[in-house]
Order: C-alpha cells, then sequence, then structure tokens
C-alpha cells in the first residue's frame, strides 16, 4: 500500500480539498481550482450550446455526491450520455479495483457508456483514494492501461476537467476512445495520465485512441505536469493509433517529461492551430501514411533548456510508402545548436528499414514561405 498522509494545514497557495475517510485512513483530496484558459472547458447554461450528437440521451446527474462513476455507468444504457454540473466536489472514479479486464472493461478502470459532458470547468473528475497500487510493468508489451474508455460509436466526451495522481509507478492512458467518430472536446487534463518512457511498456498519453477513425480534438488542453507538486509526471499528452482521417485543432498540449503528440499507424491526420510546447518533439510521426498537415502550428522544443533528447520540431518514422507533410508553422523556436535558425526534422532510419519517406514529400513552411530546414538522420 502507498501510505497517504492527511494535511493538517493549508498554505495559502494551495488549492481548497476536502478530507475523504477510507478503509480506517484520511486522505487528503484536493479541489483544484481551473486557470481560465483559451482552451479547455466552458460554462454552459444547456449542452445545445455543445451541438452534441444526435439519436443519444442525455441524462443529467442524480446519484448522491461520492457514488463512483463506475457505479453509475453500470446503471445507465449503451446509448446514455452522462451530464456533469459543476459541483464544489469532485465526481470520483473508484481506483481499489485497479485496471479491470471482464465484460465491461478492458484493462480500465471505468468505461462510459456513449460519453460524458460537463457544464463547465468546474465538473472535475479525480481518481478517488484507496489501496490500490501497482508498480511500473516490465516487458515490451504496449501498456494497455486506462482510467476512462469509451466504444461507443459518434459518441462525445466534452466539457470537463480531469485530474490523475501517481498509482505506483504504473504507466496509464486518461480517456481512450476506441470507436469511429468520436468527440473530444473542451478538455482540460492536468497530470491525469502518467508513465516514463516514449516507449512500451512505459508510455503513456492522455487522450489516445485506437482503431478509431473519424476522431476529432477540439479545444483541449493536456498539461503533462502534477497538480500538486507541478513535475512533469506524464509522457505524451495525446496519442492517436492504428486510424484514419483524424484531426485535432485549437489545442495545447505541453510539459510531457517525455514523448511528445505521436500518431502512429494513421493515415491522413490534419492538425489546425495546435501548440506543441515544452515536450520531447513538436510532433512525432510514426508508421504514417497518406496526407499529414499541421496548419498554423507553434512547436517550442526548449533545446537550451534540455540535454538528453534530440529536441527536434517534427520526428518521422516508416518503412511504408511515403506520407506528404505539410506544416506550416505559425511559430517555432531554435532548433539544433549548428543550425538554430533552421525547421529541425529526426528522420528515423536507422529504427525503419527499409526507409520509406522521402525528403522531397516534407513540405516546411512559415506562414505560408518556404523555411530552411535541417534533417538528422
Amino acid at each position: 500500500m502507498t501510505e497517504q498522509q492527511p494535511s493538517t494545514t493549508q498554505p495559502e497557495d494551495m488549492d481548497p480539498y476536502i478530507q475523504v475517510e477510507a478503509a480506517g485512513e484520511t486522505y487528503t483530496l484536493i479541489i483544484p481550482s481551473v486557470p481560465a484558459s483559451l482552451y479547455g472547458p466552458r460554462v454552459i447554461s444547456d449542452i445545445a450550446e455543445l451541438n452534441p450528437p444526435a439519436g443519444f440521451n442525455y441524462v443529467q446527474w442524480k446519484w448522491l455526491t461520492g457514488t463512483p462513476l463506475q457505479d453509475v455507468f453500470a446503471s445507465l444504457k449503451d446509448n446514455d450520455v452522462l451530464v456533469l454540473p459543476e459541483d464544489e466536489k469532485p465526481y470520483l472514479i473508484d481506483t481499489s479495483h485497479g485496471f479491470r479486464q471482464d465484460s465491461r472493461h478492458d484493462v480500465a478502470m471505468a468505461r462510459t457508456r456513449a460519453g460524458i459532458i460537463g457544464m463547465g470547468p468546474g465538473a472535475v473528475i479525480d481518481l478517488a483514494p484507496s489501496s490500490f497500487s501497482q508498480g511500473r510493468d516490465s516487458g515490451s508489451a504496449g501498456n494497455r492501461n486506462k482510467v476512462l474508455e469509451c466504444w461507443v460509436p459518434n459518441a462525445i466526451i466534452a466539457n470537463f476537467t480531469m485530474y490523475g495522481r501517481d498509482l505506483g509507478g504504473v504507466a496509464f492512458d486518461a480517456i481512450k476512445g476506441a470507436a469511429t467518430n468520436i468527440r473530444m472536446e473542451n478538455l482540460y487534463l492536468k497530470g491525469a495520465h502518467r508513465g516514463w518512457s516514449a516507449a512500451p511498456p512505459g508510455e503513456a498519453g492522455g487522450l489516445v485512441n485506437h482503431r478509431a477513425n473519424g476522431m476529432i480534438i477540439r479545444n483541449c488542453e493536456v498539461d503533462c505536469r502534477d497538480k500538486v507538486t507541478g513535475l512533469s509526471v506524464g509522457p505524451s499528452p495525446v496519442m492517436l493509433n492504428v486510424s484514419n482521417d483524424c484531426l485535432i485543432e485549437n489545442s495545447y498540449f505541453h510539459h510531457a517529461n517525455i514523448g511528445a503528440p505521436t500518431f502512429w499507424s494513421l493515415r491522413n491526420v490534419t492538425t489546425r492551430n495546435v501548440r506543441s510546447e515544452y515536450n520531447s518533439s513538436g510532433f512525432n510521426h510514426e508508421l504514417v501514411e497518406g496526407t499529414v498537415t499541421h496548419e498554423d502550428a507553434t512547436i517550442i522544443i526548449d533545446r537550451a533548456g534540455r540535454t538528453s533528447n534530440k529536441g527536434s520540431h517534427i520526428s518521422i518514422g516508416t518503412n511504408r510508402t511515403s506520407a506528404v507533410y505539410n506544416v506550416d508553422a505559425k511559430y517555432f523556436d531554435a532548433g539544433y545548436e549548428s543550425a538554430p535558425e533552421k525547421f529541425f526534422i529526426q528522420l528515423f532510419t536507422a529504427s525503419y528499414t527499409p526507409w520509406g519517406q522521402k525528403d522531397s514529400d516534407i513540405h516546411i513552411t512559415k506562414d505560408g514561405q518556404a523555411v530552411p530546414t535541417l534533417i538528422g538522420r
């Protein structure tokens, strides 16, 4: 068991908290204040403001405070979307059973039905305290642990805040979609996922998909730093996997402890007005085919503050058919030390053979004008 001690005083700069009794012990649960932001949830009076998909039932929260979200989802039907009002207390996910694999869960703590809509930033989802603790996995298998998963086509996951905490060192994703045309919008995640590597088994993501064609991520912020300590605790803020025709726009992904917004085994992906800042790379692409478009991208890799990674503006690795990259940067900071004025592209040629990507298919511009590039191999 990972012991947690209750707080006896509250520093002036600490967020409000409540104390929770569980298994004969007292735990302190932070009630985080949510900063005003250009991204993430906004206060709404009617879910129609989010233009939710038709054909679903929208079920207002009617359960007692503290009812685990797993119990609520179990009482809903497959076409129900849970609506969470803003509340002074968070909506809790029971962590005591860990990541379950059964008829309702695919190595997850909780599975939504057709989604979740919050009524504003004060609709906060957090992990309940428990004695559950799991150490780092070993081996080469990819991470499948996740807090929230959704398997309903056309589902909507939108307009709430989500936090997490360390669970003993194990890597886990925050939210994962595994069906076509899922929308993740107006979300604010901070320290909601955990991991320690940009490769299995320590790789994990904040917003994740798998075999989820047509995924849309819009107006989201994923901050990979812990809410309490401020330390970077999560790898790639977003990870899209084995999917086609995905879109990310008007979003902000930052402060990964390792990794970057990552696209793996995709065909056709577009980002618009996305900020990738203080990650290991601006955008990472592996086994991507078709057309990759990064429009109005802001990339800050902060090479000067880094000592252990290559700090590329984009990275590419593939042994498949060459993809066409159209990258138009709104802003990018200094690249490789010997050529700081150049846009730095890292090609993982040693890891992917035979090499498939053509240099001539990579087009880099800033505000529509071609910029000098440096390619590392």
